[in-house]
């Protein structure tokens, strides 16, 4: 059975429940650590990162490939995936207490596993994948080998990342929880806090628009607390920037717990417990999303925005988090951040409550698009479709069309949709008119692009159906029609016609398609198609020669064939010897 990897966490998330219903509590003694100690951690679960929370824990291995990885119990093989992005080589295992633990950026699987994958990959000639195994078929004993850690996909340096699955309701949970030998008693460090009037009638510090404050200590065993005044009035959210440390571990690490207290009353609550996976990009919403694209800091609001559905909010006040401030007064408000192993550190300031003499001016730019129900846009040549709960909070629309095409395969002028500070739950379809002739043969070759800058493009995709070209896009941004009819770009690295290759394990290439993008490379040696592996950080396709498969001592004929998203194809022909 093959999953469409555009759909894997959804379907990943269905097959767990569907084939798996367990009760119980675990007992944390079965489970062994994933490598050998000791224990050197690079992330945390429920860290925060760019579109997603940090869904497990990151096993540094000494800035090597190589090292062995283990099953931390038994059970079975259940799904394996190989991709050259995201989490690269990764292997799940399914356990017989409703568990399963899977272990990415492998550089390869054990003997066992490697034979059955590529079987699978031969007989169906594909080199990416993402496969369900039969529950039989590749069983594993607690502690045996199972692969060797490596830095595929995405990874930014050796690591394993490692996570866990409740299979009952397909949610990540937190691993600390299954390996209480791991130590900690640094407390967190408390870096800013934010403050947002929530509507047109609240203010801070007389203004309309949020302050953000230093949190400020005289020494390490003090509390914290902000230096300058805060005067509020109305309906107010906030937000705080804290980090973690660990004993013996170098790396920053992300937030277990947060409460917030306005006069000794807890208003609010988060526990890095457990996250459910088809949620992720509601991360944009927990966090103060424009602050982030602006200094690449993360401050967690404490305010539950209408379409954030995740469900690690432990205490929530009947507004969702808002805290109205009506009668003027004084207020102790104190915020309290906690690592998993209870180290907490707490911040400490003072909100005066009085209403501005006069309100600032307040006036919303855009068309209304309340966030709950369906909402379509459309003006000549242009249509966006928002699907219920395709955005956080209700929104004003806005647009803007540069109608002088900047690009040489510029089909459309150039829609920018709102400002970019607004982010999208899922996605939202947009819609747009080409304004060129195509002839008829080409017009599958035309597909929605990113706007970057002149001749600068990212791709998107879509459908050409009656003069337009429909993609769902996950950003606001500014988008265009290109047409594309360029193959890919493929360079021979090492490689040649009649390339004596005794001495080489393998052949490389570097591939590349800027307009489309890459959909799939195929390796035909005399005729008999041949497993390869990419390598999207450096643009590089890999084949190593397999005696199994290939008579040495002889001239071969070879067939590289790499096609792209509008199926453009590039044909490297050669020959070797081997």
């Amino acid at each position: 059975m093959m999953f469409n990897i555009k759909e894997l966490t959804l379907v990943t998330v269905l097959l767990f429940t569907q084939l798996f219903s367990f009760a119980g509590k675990i007992d944390t003694t079965i489970f062994a650590l994933p490598l050998e100690e000791p224990v050197d951690l690079s992330a945390n679960f429920g860290e925060l990162r760019a579109n997603h929370f940090h869904g497990g824990l990151d096993f540094r291995t000494g800035g090597v490939e190589g090292k062995q990885v283990f099953s931390i119990a038994d059970g079975y093989v259940s799904m394996i995936r190989i991709d050259s992005k995201g989490y690269g080589q990764q292997l799940f295992i399914t356990h017989p207490n409703g568990y399963m633990s899977s272990y990415a950026h492998l550089l390869r699987f054990n003997d066992k596993i490697t034979k059955y994958i590529q079987e699978y990959q031969i007989s169906h000639e594909q080199n990416m994948l993402f496969i369900k195994i039969p529950p039989g078929a590749l069983p594993v004993k607690r502690c045996e080998m199972i692969g060797l850690s490596g830095n595929t996909g995405s990874s930014r340096g050796p690591h394993v990342h490692f996570e866990i699955t409740e299979l009952s309701t397909g949610k990540i949970v937190n691993p600390l929880q299954f390996f209480p030998h791991i130590k900690d008693f640094r407390k967190p460090i408390i870096n800013n806090i934010g403050v947002y009037p929530m509507d047109e009638n609240s203010t801070v510090n007389g203004s309309d628009k949020e302050v953000i404050y230093v949190a400020s200590r005289k020494s390490a065993n003090q509390d914290y607390g902000i230096l300058q005044p805060l005067t509020v009035s109305g309906n107010i959210g906030f937000s705080i920037q804290a980090t973690d440390y660990m004993n013996n571990f170098s790396h920053v690490f992300g937030i277990y717990n947060v409460q917030l207290y306005k006069d000794s009353v807890l208003v609010y609550e988060h526990k890095m417990d457990k996250i459910e996976p088809w949620e992720q990009r509601c991360i944009n919403s927990f966090i103060d999303y424009p602050y982030y694209l602006k200094t690449k800091n993360f401050l967690q609001k404490t305010f539950v925005e209408p379409n954030n559905k995740l469900g690690f909010y432990a205490k929530i006040n009947e507004n969702k988090g808002v805290i109205p401030f009506v009668e003027e007064g004084v207020h102790r408000m104190i915020f309290v951040v906690t690592d998993y192993h209870g180290n907490s550190t707490r911040m400490k300031f003072t909100v005066n409550v009085r209403r501005p003499a006069q309100m600032p001016h307040h006036e919303s730019v855009g068309i209304f698009l309340p966030c709950n129900k369906e909402n379509v846009y459309k003006i000549p040549g242009f249509k966006v479709v928002f699907a219920r709960g395709a955005v956080f909070k209700d929104l004003y629309f806005t647009y803007s069309v540069d109608s002088v095409t900047k690009l040489t395969r510029g089909c459309s002028p150039i829609y920018k949709i709102m400002d970019g500070n607004t982010p999208i739950r899922d996605s939202v379809q947009i819609s747009i008119k080409v304004r060129k002739k195509i002839p008829e043969k080409y017009l599958k070759k035309l597909t929605i692009a990113q706007y970057i800058g002149p001749n600068a493009t990212s791709p998107v995709g879509g459908r050409y159906d009656t003069g337009y070209v429909t993609a769902p896009v996950r950003y606001f941004a500014k988008y265009v029609v290109i047409i594309d009819t360029a193959p890919p770009v493929v360079q021979p690295l090492k490689v040649y016609d009649r390339a004596n290759l005794s001495a080489i394990a393998g052949i490389f290439f570097r591939i590349g398609d800027n307009l489309s993008g890459v959909r799939n490379f195929n390796l035909w040696i005399d005729g008999k198609w041949s497993i390869m592996y990419n390598d999207s950080k450096k643009s590089t396709i890999e084949h190593w020669f397999d005696p199994s498969r290939m008579e040495y001592g002889k001239w071969h004929t070879a067939k590289l064939v790499v096609t792209d998203n509008r199926d453009n194809a590039k044909t490297y022909n050669f020959t070797f010897y081997k």
